[in-house]
């Protein structure tokens, strides 16, 4: 019996919560991979709907994880990636989550070992094809799953909850309430004169090796 979207992200939070994020990623992006094809179509490629639906929503994440940041034009040349059909030279975050997080634990041993978690907010590239990710970047694909629209029909127990920007929310009460999440996500972002959000785009060419620190600080 296939699970239920609503299933893997309990099935994933669970996870999390015993220390193992490595088996809780596996039932997170099976959430998403479930969500993508409700929200673009089962006719549209997986990859390709996959890295859609996060880049779609990818603005989640950096509420979460990254504030500050825009995560939808930043490229990772430190990090390329040898996909099945082409290589990726200068990778989006949502190539990076999909090939080197979803399909490694799909087809691979695991997360790619080249990705470290860590505690604090930040990117750390150290030299070449290496990143250090925040532990936050699965609670934001936990929240994207949450609150994208096509989950509105997802039921969970009651106890489970998400932390979005100090507010403590039950689950089950915002599955598909995109709007709410939008409505948080206004009220931290931080505008020019201009109206349009000031985020840091990070382009890394390709081939990058020189060590790099960016610490994101809260507002």
């Amino acid at each position: 019996m296939t699970l239920s979207i609503a299933q893997n992200i309990a099935g994933a939070i669970d996870d999390a919560g015993r220390g193992n994020f490595e088996l809780g990623f596996r039932d997170l992006c099976t959430a998403i991979d479930q969500s993508a094809k409700k929200h673009l179509g089962k006719e549209f490629g997986e990859g390709n709907a996959y890295k859609q639906f996060l880049d779609e929503h990818i603005w989640i994440v950096e509420l979460m994880a990254f504030p500050g940041w825009d995560l939808l034009e930043s490229k990772f040349g430190n990090y390329p990636i040898n996909g099945k059909h082409k290589t990726y030279h200068t990778p989006s975050f949502s190539e990076i989550i999909y090939h080197a997080i979803r399909c490694e634990l799909s087809h691979g041993d695991g997360i790619a070992t080249n990705i470290k978690w860590v505690e604090s907010v930040h990117v750390k590239n150290v030299g070449r094809e290496y990143l250090e990710l925040p532990f936050q970047v699965f609670w934001g694909l936990v929240a994207i799953a949450v609150f994208a629209k096509c989950n509105s029909d997802e039921r969970i127990h009651k106890s489970y909850w998400l932390d979005i920007a100090g507010n403590k929310l039950q689950i089950d009460d915002f599955f598909g309430q995109l709007d709410t999440m939008k409505r948080i996500y206004e009220r931290r972002i931080l505008r020019g004169a201009d109206g349009l959000p000031l985020k840091i785009v990070m382009i890394l060419s390709q081939g990058h090796d020189y060590p790099i620190t960016i610490e994101v600080a809260e507002h």
